[in-house]
């Protein structure tokens, strides 16, 4: 998921914080000297989202400032700004005990700020996994989502069928508890409400179950689907949250339905059916209902159509 920094995408930035994820947090060192440096906001989406989280602070423009004095200057100007805050204190340091990582821009991937980037980011990685055992059975299944080239959308049976049972993962605790660990992990998408702890651990295979009257995919209902390729949900995002010179040109049937949108920030069901024309109807139920446990998506009351609120889009001045 890339894109260039606009206010548009940052409510989307909570959907990348797994609790097993690092995070990259990147300044412009130039932009940061003359006191524009834009933290603040980042580190309370991580506060709310992400508050054990390790995280890297990268510092791009280096062929711009290339001295360590100004790189120094800089990590006390943000000590002194943020120095108070928990997730300031999460930051590793690099090698010279400096809190940024200073990148050349010029210099290519092996650049030795990008080497030292590298080698810190895999000492993290470790340091995290270090002492987290899992049975050879749960990796497995992983093997098995990673070899799952056709289908982007499982329901839970599924699951079992294909990915869980071939693995000898059959208690259904563990298969939940799998599901979870390759959801933290960020390999697949799934969400879950609370299960009883008195509820057996014999638990049977929960069957197909069917879409409530007005064809929306309920808590219940997701609760029984599994997204391999959390790519997909990236791309039926991006259809719908971007900037407005993209959006314009992907609205071939619904013009009127696509100004009001990039206009007022409200979406019509019918313009979102447009947008997401090249996804199933599984995953565009499934994907309506993550954007919308994201807040990135908000059904809004309509006598005469369904529409959505959109709140990424208020960034826009219009």
């Amino acid at each position: 998921y890339d894109h260039g920094g606009q206010a548009v995408f940052y409510n989307s930035n909570s959907l990348f914080l797994t609790e097993y994820c690092i995070i990259l947090l990147v300044i412009n060192l130039r932009n940061a000297l003359d006191g524009n440096d834009e933290l603040e906001e980042f580190l309370d989406v991580i506060a709310v989202h992400a508050p054990e989280n390790d995280f890297l602070l990268i510092g791009t423009r280096a062929d711009e400032v290339p001295h360590e004095k100004d790189h120094i200057r800089l990590c006390e100007m943000l000590e002194a700004k943020y120095g108070h805050r928990a997730e300031w204190q999460r930051i590793h340091n690099n090698s010279r005990g400096h809190k940024i990582f200073a990148v050349d821009n010029t210099s290519g991937g092996e650049s030795k700020g990008v080497i030292e980037l590298r080698r810190s980011l895999l000492a993290t990685a470790r340091s995290r996994r270090s002492g987290l055992m899992y049975p050879v059975r749960f990796l497995r299944c992983l093997d098995r989502v990673l070899a799952e080239g056709n289908q982007s959308v499982m329901r839970l049976s599924e699951f079992y069928e294909s990915i869980a049972k071939p693995c000898k993962v059959v208690d259904m605790n563990e298969v939940k508890e799998v599901i979870a660990l390759l959801h933290r992990w960020g390999f697949i998408v799934h969400y879950t409400k609370h299960v009883n702890s008195e509820q057996s651990t014999t638990e049977s295979i929960p069957k197909y179950l069917q879409s409530n009257e007005s064809g929306d995919v309920t808590q219940n209902e997701v609760e029984e689907f599994i997204v391999l390729q959390p790519q997909r949900v990236i791309d039926a995002i991006a259809q719908v949250i971007t900037i407005p010179e993209y959006l314009q040109k992907r609205a071939v049937n619904n013009q009127d339905r696509m100004t009001k949108y990039l206009r007022t920030a409200i979406l019509a069901d019918e313009l979102l059916q447009e947008l997401w024309k090249t996804f199933t109807t599984q995953e565009v139920e499934v994907f309506r209902f993550i954007m919308q446990k994201h807040y990135l998506l908000t059904q809004i009351r309509s006598k005469e159509q369904r529409e959505y609120l959109v709140p990424s889009m208020l960034a826009y001045e219009n």
